[in-house]
């Protein structure tokens, strides 16, 4: 008989494997809450991801087809991620036990529910989000939700019919090309991955992996059509969001698959890859830049100092951002911007005297030194050079 501290600790353990899905699942369900209200702390920056019709259409809107269309996608891949983090968590509780040695979980009926509800509740909270933000699309709106859950629905059809063929055709040549890598590695650890009774990897693991290649497959291909968006203006139809939700499904099934993997030998695989986007964030050349929708346009810099000689480091007003996203003043190839968006995190700074460029000045080189009174909150200044950036042009192509 377990005592209630043993059986929390296990509870806890396996709060631990299954975090990748419990992550994707709680971004997704807080993404419109941190998103669209007025206040929110992402909204600047992600508020329009939720504003899913084409307002720069004629006549000020998108057109109805326009609008059931997008409606659809995002409700019908919205599902899609919603499944994705029900079937990582279903496989992790169903081999957990065996790849970990953690305790035997009851499949019971309130399980079941519990782990469909919370995934099925972030995909309300994502399509509810975008029916707010997309003003009078109501009717549209509603007509694409139902017609993308019809798609889901048949989807599922097809996937439960496609899991009843699958054991014969994973052992087609084709399908053990596709697999056999997956396959030398879950031999070099194969608890949890095999059945102990036949030593074959289990269907349901070779199946998740062709899911994450349908994810990746879609969102190459979504991302391709996004990118002639510009040339082709139907193409505007087509959602950010559901370039964003794919993405998660990708982070769920690969990270899932992953941290499944690397859990075992107690390898912290995800502080790992946290690690490196850490570093890779905190130097200029990881940042990129994009001009506003009409274009790079040249206007006078301000740089502020403290000192009465400007031969301190340079300042710029803090104007605005979400914690990825900078406002930068563009002159020739250099960027100038301060990555300092929040005036109450800025260090108070004395500001005396300051430096003025004219929209035809070298503002990489030192300036006429003048006294100015006190700009506001400033932060310091930040310049990354890019030759891309001498030759920006509409439709933007940079990356």
């Amino acid at each position: 008989m377990r005592s209630r501290f043993e059986i929390t600790l296990s509870s806890l353990a396996y709060g631990y494997v299954l975090r990748v899905p419990i992550l994707v699942c709680l971004s997704l369900l807080a993404l419109p809450f941190v998103a669209i209200p007025t206040d929110a702390i992402a909204g600047p920056l992600l508020r329009g991801l939720f504003d899913i019709t084409d307002q720069s259409a004629p006549a000020g809107g998108a057109s109805f087809a326009q609008v059931v269309v997008a409606f659809a996608l995002v409700t019908v891949i919205a599902l899609m991620a919603a499944a994705t983090i029900w079937i990582t968590t279903s496989l992790i509780v169903a081999d957990g036990e065996e790849r970990f040695g953690l305790r035997p979980v009851e499949k019971s009926p309130g399980l079941q529910l519990l782990l469909r509800l919370f995934p099925l509740l972030a995909a309300i909270a994502v399509v509810g989000g975008a029916f707010i933000q997309s003003t009078g699309t109501v009717f549209a709106g509603l007509l694409g939700a139902v017609f993308g859950i019809a798609v889901f629905v048949l989807l599922i059809r097809v996937r439960e019919t496609w899991w009843r063929l699958f054991s014969a055709r994973a052992k087609s040549r084709l399908a053990r090309v596709l697999f056999r890598p997956f396959v030398w590695v879950v031999s070099l650890t194969p608890e949890g991955f095999t059945d102990p009774q036949t030593g074959e990897v289990r269907l349901r693991h070779l199946f998740a992996l062709v899911q994450l290649f349908i994810s990746m497959l879609l969102y190459a291909v979504l991302f391709a059509l996004k990118y002639d968006a510009d040339l082709r203006p139907i193409l505007r139809a087509i959602p950010t969001l559901c370039i964003v939700l794919l993405l998660s499904m990708m982070l769920c099934w690969g990270l899932t698959a992953i941290t499944f993997l690397f859990d075992r030998f107690r390898i912290p695989a995800l502080l790992v890859l946290a690690t490196y986007g850490t570093l890779v964030s905190v130097f200029p050349q990881g940042d990129h830049f994009f001009a506003s929708v009409n274009g790079p346009t040249a206007g006078p810099i301000d740089f502020y100092h403290a000192t009465a000689d400007c031969s301190d480091g340079r300042y710029l007003p803090i104007s605005g951002g979400a914690g990825f996203a900078y406002f930068a003043a563009v002159r020739g190839g250099t960027a100038f911007y301060t990555k300092t968006v929040d005036p109450a995190a800025a260090a108070p700074v004395l500001i005396v005297a300051s430096e003025h460029f004219g929209p035809n000045e070298d503002a990489t080189q030192p300036g006429t030194c003048h006294e100015a009174g006190d700009p506001g909150p400033v932060g310091v200044l930040t310049t990354a050079s890019d030759p891309a950036l001498l030759n920006l042009a509409l439709p933007l192509r940079l990356k």
